[in-house]
């Protein structure tokens, strides 16, 4: 074994440990976390390298994009600017090399022959030579005369005819008429004394008596105004015409008439008019008879009996026309039939005996027959056997169940009453079966506490608790987690963390499983570094669903820069938007930073793995356990899992 040994390598290596094997004389080199020329372990063909962080060696594999290109290729002469942007071309370009051009782009402007002609500032055309104006329409020819006039012609109104037009002409003295008109007036409008707009308003309407209001009728004709100026009037009595007694006036007669009875009001039917002048109710009260009954006498219901007439029945009427003679004292009464006897007044009557033996019938074994005729009476007893078969019975109830299922009848036995009367018991004590039975349906039993160790049915409420033991012990301490990847868990980044730096525009995904029904209300993560940045676009993080390849985004909290400069090493909760109902399942928790400038770039707490490839496992889909994807603004709805780049960081981001 040499005393020394030199290890040349064309390029860097960290995290080198030895380890000298004297007994074979060799030297192992471990080398971990290895970053050669710069480049990582792993990676497959047609991925590139990109930086994952500022960090040196921070260098992780992807999927290069369609069409990526070299700045070699696309930038040659290093404008480092966009290669793309025409602004930052140089020289000329022949026309003839740019497509869909079209003709006129190879012609000038002017106004000779193959030139545009071009409007001027005041958008007319320029002079241009009449002789290049080809192929103008000739048109009818020259004008000879307008209207039979030559020369230089100068037309008035007079000189048009409108014989053939429907637009005519009209006089000064038309349009001074026309313009008294008011707008929109009409002909043959019926006016309406009563409208206060419209065509139909009266203007300048008179104002009219009481009288417009009375029809024609309401007046006196002149027969009737002759025959008024020859009648009586007021004024001549007592001068014209001699007053009648002390009524010398109208006035006289209307006091006098005052004094005399007044008008009698109308009554009623059933009323008269009593001396002291008012109506009064006739019945047999003011006539003197109010101690006679009111009663209708055409039937005997109204009449009383009297001491020696009494009235009957029809009922009654119809045995005293059955009766013949007269009683002339008691009778002799004579039963025969079914029953017989004799006698008068009161007497003892026989009932005829029947063929029944007199006796009690039914008893054990068999049951009492009986015939009993219309009368009501038994004709025949007699006791029949009872001898019936299983089969001519229906509708058993318990007592079937106990024939089929002699065992319900132990139904409050216990175990320890059981085992004296099984004769197959095996063992002694509790009841014991040789065979295990076979459960069907759904079996309960009571859940064992967590930390019992015994040969017991366990069941899954217990096995379920044992899953996650490390989990148990942090909701027991008060920890608000719910659930956590088995891949990157807190006891993890307790014994070696490594940090996961948010680099801007980056999707960091990784996966978990719940275990059961559940509601979400958000994720975690602890920062390692305390980030300092301008944000920009959206800072958040999202729950995703997974499915053949497909993440699916199921719930996201709100866009907030702050939550990536909280504080260090302290477990952050981020609330998503809405609690999430999630069911038992493969899910993503992903976190997005986005930031136009930076002084401290925020990183987060996680595990580390060796490679690459222990992300994948051999995964259908394309599905890795953690991975991420670049130049995100937004949280998109859904992610491919073959558009992840791998990782060998592994972020600690549980729900709660």
């Amino acid at each position: 074994m040499p005393d020394q040994v030199t290890v040349t390598v064309d390029g860097t290596i960290d995290n080198v440990t030895a380890a000298v094997n004297q007994s074979t004389d060799s030297v192992t080199l471990n080398v971990q976390n290895t970053a050669i020329n710069g480049l990582p372990t792993g990676g497959t063909t047609g991925q590139v390298a990109v930086k994952l962080s500022d960090l040196n060696y921070d260098v992780g594999w992807t999927n290069a994009g369609s069409g990526d290109m070299s700045a070699l290729v696309y930038d040659p002469q290093n404008i480092a600017g966009d290669a793309f942007d025409r602004g930052n071309h140089t020289g000329m370009q022949p026309l003839s090399t740019i497509s869909d051009a079209g003709t006129a782009a190879a012609l000038n402007v002017g106004t000779l022959a193959n030139q545009i002609v071009q409007l001027d500032a005041l958008a007319k055309l320029p002079a241009v030579d009449g002789s290049q104006l080809l192929n103008l329409p000739t048109g009818g020819g020259a004008v000879d005369s307008i209207n039979g006039f030559t020369g230089v012609v100068v037309l008035d109104a007079d000189d048009i005819s409108d014989a053939s037009t429907a637009k005519k002409f009209t006089t000064a003295s038309d349009i001074l008429k026309l313009s008294g008109i008011q707008p929109g007036a009409e002909v043959n409008v019926n006016a309406d004394w009563n409208a206060v707009s419209g065509d139909a308003q009266i203007l300048n309407k008179p104002t009219l008596g009481t009288a417009a209001a009375a029809n024609t009728t309401d007046f006196a004709t002149t027969a009737q105004g002759t025959l008024a100026d020859s009648a009586l009037q007021p004024d001549d009595i007592g001068v014209t015409v001699q007053a009648f007694g002390d009524y010398a006036t109208t006035t006289d007669l209307t006091n006098g008439l005052a004094t005399k009875e007044p008008t009698i009001a109308a009554g009623t039917t059933s009323q008269y008019w009593r001396g002291d002048k008012s109506w009064q109710t006739l019945d047999k009260n003011a006539v003197g008879l109010g101690s006679v009954v009111n009663a209708d006498t055409t039937t005997t219901a109204n009449i009383t009996d009297s001491l020696n007439k009494r009235f009957v029945t029809d009922s009654n009427l119809t045995v005293l026309g059955n009766t013949s003679g007269t009683n002339s004292g008691d009778q002799t009464i004579t039963l025969t039939g079914d029953v017989t006897g004799s006698g008068t007044g009161s007497f003892v009557a026989t009932l005829a005996n029947t063929a029944v033996t007199p006796g009690s019938y039914g008893a054990a074994g068999s049951v009492g027959t009986f015939t009993v005729d219309s009368k009501g009476r038994l004709t025949a007893a007699g006791n029949t056997v009872i001898a019936i078969t299983e089969s001519q019975i229906s509708n058993l109830g318990t007592l079937a169940a106990l024939v089929t299922d002699n065992l319900s009848v132990f139904a409050s036995t216990t175990s320890a009453q059981l085992a004296g009367v099984i004769s197959d018991e095996t063992g002694s004590g509790a009841l014991v079966f040789g065979t295990s039975p076979t459960l069907t349906g759904t079996p309960t039993a009571p859940t064992a506490a967590e930390s019992t160790s015994t040969t017991q049915i366990a069941t899954t409420e217990f096995v379920k608790s044992q899953k996650d033991l490390a989990l148990k012990a942090l909701q027991s301490l008060g920890s608000p987690i719910l659930v956590q990847s088995p891949f990157s868990q807190f006891s993890n980044i307790v014994s070696n963390s490594h940090d996961l730096v948010l680099t801007s525009g980056r999707i960091h995904v990784g996966a978990i499983y719940i275990p059961g029904a559940m509601t979400i209300t958000g994720l975690c993560f602890m920062l390692r570094t305390v980030g300092d940045f301008t944000g920009n676009n959206t800072n958040s993080v999202a729950l995703y669903s997974y499915s053949a390849g497909t993440l699916t985004k199921v719930a996201e909290s709100a866009n907030n820069q702050a939550i990536y400069k909280g504080t260090a090493d302290t477990l952050t909760q981020v609330a998503f938007a809405a609690p999430y109902a999630a069911s038992e399942g493969v899910f993503y928790c992903a976190t997005l930073c986005n930031y136009s400038a930076s002084v401290t770039i925020p990183s987060i707490h996680g595990a580390n793995t060796a490679a690459f490839g222990m992300m994948s496992a051999g995964f259908a889909n394309s599905a890795l356990l953690f991975g991420f994807t670049s130049n995100n603004t937004t949280m998109p709805a859904s992610i491919s899992a073959a558009s992840l780049g791998g990782t060998t960081r592994k972020p600690f981001l549980p729900l709660y």
